[in-house]
């Protein structure tokens, strides 16, 4: 099947735009497809079987969503590289068990034998979705958009033509249901599968060994410290669907379940555009968020602005012709609920908004806070669905949602400002330094074991992490501490790195023999160092900001030898050839050599200036 598709054999990174496309057409032809499944139910069936698969859903997503630990959004903001593939995967695998078998159990002692044999199917489907969640993760994270797509609307097409194939012909909707797991089940294997292999081929430890070692176990206590609480958030955001639901299915029946499933499944559409563009957006904000708080926010504006006309024009859509609609998507019963609709596409859109705001906060990694969100307000719907369904029925389960995302869009606000207000002054921790420093050195993501092994093998790498843990207490005022690691970095590095200077995460020295770095000199993030560089005063010349020292800006390669002396500005992307000596300021991406230093690039244009004019006063 993929060889055929010649489009997608490109290993290259897309543009935002493009990404943005791909996405929007993969979400919303997943969408539309589970639509379809819904509507082929609805036509087909009868409203007590829609309610019957309603109720069993209501029981087995809750419990997927739990156990997907929401490692889709962790793994592609994880930047730094803190955990291997192989613990997503290892994870993904038990967790799409654990799922299976918590459903089916949680069913049996409340439902009869028909719901639990629906919960059973639907969780097995469920379980090969949180494996399929390892694979889009891993192209969404390189930025294929267009894969995601293909995986998207492939499944959905033929978990479609499949459902609807069965179910017309038997009328038997758990047999329907149990082959389109099957079909889930094949395009893991045939589509998804395939599709990563290129990323996922250099991946470390990708084995069973590695699997059944005491490592793994240990990184996938580390992963599920932040998976499970967002794995409760997950759980909590399904609640907001399920739980009008159940009041709906104690008070009014079966059948009012049925309705509201049906009208309820516009949600679905306006949530997955949403999360479409939410899928593109959140790792580059994430980018973003560590980088440039500006473009962070632009960007981030972007995303809500999208999000905010989308959901009113479908607002508006459904207010004009609501009846209409519903008479063509399901039946002529369906629209004397016309009012209802109209409310839950108002929830719908704000469940955008809200979604919209979650991204934001999740690009922050501000993933604790999401839990007491989430939980107030599964608290909100559930009183006001207690509250309302009783006397109100549908109605009083869509104002029961309505007021449920309007808390969920206010509570991350405040926190997405807060966090947004206090950025400039939360430092990256310790550990997530030495990791940008371990894979500045090894060209590598790694873990606990590999920085301690690196430690001992690379001198480079060792003189990085006692800068780190030396500048720490530099800070903090314990100067003895501090001037231990400065002769720690002397006696095993051979070279003078003062703790006092200010060095960005990123820093390479490939080999140490000679480098001195004075206590206020300022190097910038992923710049690489050669041997025998100097970097110092020049006689207490200063600039009228009071710099004595070099400052040196992201991306800078300074050559073996190399020699930066008195107040320089070094712009960012620039190279200091080997053996250079610079004293003035260099610009961005430019290339410098000799003694003293001089640009390639300034000397190349002049020299073409003289051709030019020996040219015209020839001719």
């Amino acid at each position: 099947m993929v060889h055929t598709l010649g489009l997608f054999r490109s290993h290259n990174n897309l543009s935002l735009s493009t990404n943005v496309f791909y996405a929007f057409v993969g979400n919303i032809g997943y969408a539309g497809f589970t639509w379809l499944i819904l509507i082929a139910l609805t036509k087909v069936g009868s409203v007590g079987e829609v309610g019957l698969f309603a109720i069993a859903q209501a029981v087995a997503l809750p419990v997927q969503m739990f156990y997907t630990f929401k490692l889709r959004t962790v793994q592609i903001t994880d930047h730094a590289s803190q955990f291997f593939a192989a613990d997503y995967l290892g994870i993904s695998v038990c967790s799409a068990i654990c799922s299976a078998v918590t459903a089916t159990c949680i069913s049996l002692f409340i439902y009869p034998w028909e719901v639990v044999r629906l919960v059973i199917i639907i969780s097995a489907g469920y379980g090969i979705m949180i494996i399929r969640e390892f694979y889009l993760s891993i192209m969404q994270k390189n930025e294929r958009m267009d894969l995601v797509a293909l995986s998207n609307i492939s499944n959905g097409l033929l978990c479609f033509i499949v459902f609807a194939g069965t179910y017309t012909a038997t009328e038997k909707l758990w047999l329907a249901l149990g082959w389109m797991a099957v079909a889930r089940f094949v395009l893991l294997f045939l589509l998804d599968h395939r599709l990563c292999t290129f990323y996922i081929r250099d991946e470390p430890n990708l084995n069973l060994p590695y699997w059944k070692s005491k490592e793994f176990y240990q990184r996938a206590a580390r992963l599920l410290k932040i998976g499970v609480p967002m794995g409760c958030v997950a759980l909590m955001g399904t609640l907001f669907v399920s739980v009008p639901r159940f009041v709906l299915e104690r008070h009014n029946g079966m059948e009012a379940v049925g309705y509201y499933a049906a009208l309820s499944s516009v949600i679905v559409i306006l949530n997955l555009f949403a999360t479409s563009f939410g899928q593109v957006f959140a790792p580059v904000l994430s980018k973003h968020y560590i980088g440039d708080k500006n473009k962070f926010v632009g960007l981030f504006l972007r995303y809500l602005a999208i999000n905010t006309l989308f959901s009113i024009a479908c607002l508006y859509i459904v207010h004009l012709h609501g009846p209409v609609i519903l008479s063509h998507l399901f039946k002529p019963e369906y629209a004397s609920h016309a009012d209802v609709f109209t409310l839950i596409v108002l929830a719908g859109g704000m469940l955008a908004l809200f979604s919209a705001f979650n991204t934001g906060i999740s690009a922050q990694r501000a993933f604790s806070v999401q839990f007491p969100i989430y939980a107030l307000c599964v608290v909100v719907i559930s009183v006001f669905a207690f509250k309302w369904v009783p006397s109100l029925s549908l109605e009083g389960a869509a104002w029961a949602s309505v007021c449920c995302y309007a808390t969920g869009i206010i509570l991350c606000g405040l926190v997405f400002i807060s966090n947004l207000n206090c950025h400039k002054d939360a430092p990256m921790s310790l550990y997530d330094e030495i990791l940008l420093d371990y894979q500045a050195s090894c060209k590598k993501p790694g873990g606990f074991l590999s920085v301690i092994v690196a430690m001992l093998q690379i001198a480079g790498f060792r003189a990085s992490v006692f800068y780190r843990l030396g500048h720490r207490h530099w800070k903090k005022g314990h100067r003895i501490r501090a001037a231990v690691f400065t002769r720690l970095i002397r006696f095993s590095c051979h070279m003078d790195l003062e703790i006092a200077a200010e060095i960005k995460p990123g820093i390479c020295f490939p080999h140490t023999w000679g480098i001195v770095i004075g206590g206020l000199c300022k190097v910038g993030s992923n710049c690489k160092i050669m041997q025998g560089v100097g970097l110092g005063g020049a006689g207490g010349k200063k600039r009228e900001c009071g710099q004595s020292q070099p400052w040196v800006g992201e991306n800078v390669l300074i050559g073996a030898g190399a020699k930066i002396i008195g107040p320089v500005r070094i712009g960012s992307g620039a190279q200091i050839g080997a053996n250079a000596v610079v004293v003035k300021d260099v610009d961005e991406n430019d290339v410098v050599i000799g003694i003293p230093a001089r640009s390639i690039k300034k000397d190349k244009y002049i020299l073409l200036k003289r051709r030019e004019k020996v040219k015209s006063t020839i001719h």
